[in-house]
């Protein structure tokens, strides 16, 4: 028997013509087996392949009305565009699917199901040891330095009820990071664990991660704090030390020279410590001035449904 709830599966496409087709077809013939009323919303951030042809097609040759495709006008990156197709579904549930490139049996997306109906209004699947080495770095500064005690780790999937959405959908942050805002709602968060073989691959590319390593770090703990305080506290220490040699060099030094070299040393030191403190004073002004901006978070090209 189907399971009667209204299941809505938002997925995040890019650059994926290769594989989109064929995961289409495995995540439709899943719902369509478990659940008697669901839809599929994808979210195509501005992919520069055939991947928007790719899904039409598929929408086209089963005749389907309940996928929905999503263009974005620019590539706003995997966590804003989850957000723009939970904007989009109706669903009790949802279910965020971060890459077509299913890395799991889709049967594992019904385990989140069964395990958000035991009271669990967000429950993730978690990765049993992360093979990634900079996801892991940034997983260990987050957690460092994070304004709550909390553990955060990689996470594949995402099952989401429509209260705990609705929670989170008052936050007006415009910098939205799910597995932080998750904890914000305050609902019981559950999890199913597994373990790949494979190394996760991202979409996004090496400036865009670090981009968004850099938001969420500087938005969410306080290690830019941190690094101000330290950068202050080396420099004065410096500055310090510089000024105890120049006093022993002139009271006990009879053939000291100029200070020039002293001098330099210190100037080199110093700007170079004011320039590293105002980068990252300007990265909490940038922070700040996308916080207070009015403009819509994102844009959309177009939308496509039968």
């Amino acid at each position: 028997m189907k399971e009667q709830v209204f299941i809505s599966l938002v997925l995040y496409v890019s650059n994926n013509e290769d594989v989109i087709y064929t995961s289409l077809k495995r995540i439709f013939n899943f719902l369509n087996e478990r659940f008697d009323k669901f839809e599929i919303i994808i979210v195509n951030d501005a992919s520069k392949d055939k991947t928007k042809v790719e899904v039409k097609r598929f929408i086209e040759e089963n005749d389907l009305s309940n996928l929905t495709l999503i263009n974005m006008s620019t590539r706003y990156g995997l966590e804003t565009s989850i957000f723009v197709g939970i904007d989009f579904s109706i669903g009790d549930f949802v279910i965020e699917l971060d890459s077509p490139l299913l890395y799991f049996d889709e049967k594992t997306i019904y385990t989140l199901y069964e395990k958000s109906c035991e009271g669990f209004d967000i429950v993730s699947l978690k990765l049993k040891r992360n093979r990634n080495i900079g996801s892991s770095m940034f997983y260990f500064f987050l957690n460092k330095f994070s304004n709550k005690n909390i553990e955060y780790e990689s996470e594949l999937c995402y099952i989401l009820s429509r209260r705990a959405i609705n929670s989170i959908s008052k936050i007006k942050d415009k910098i939205k990071y799910r597995k932080i805002l998750h904890n914000f709602t305050g609902f019981r968060k559950g999890f199913v664990t597994i373990d790949l073989n494979k190394k996760i691959k991202s979409s996004a590319t090496p400036s865009e991660r670090i981009k968004m390593a850099s938001d969420i770090l500087f938005s969410f703990t306080n290690l830019g704090q941190k690094i101000n305080i330290y950068i202050t506290v080396f420099f004065l220490t410096v500055s310090i030390l510089l000024g105890a040699y120049a006093v022993y060099q002139y009271l006990f030094n009879s053939k000291v020279i100029e200070g020039w070299t002293t001098m330099m040393l210190f100037m080199s030191f110093g700007f170079s410590g004011v320039f590293m403190v105002l980068s990252i004073i300007n990265k909490y002004f940038s922070i700040i001035l996308k916080e207070i901006h009015t403009l819509p978070t994102y844009t959309i090209l177009s939308i496509d449904k039968n």
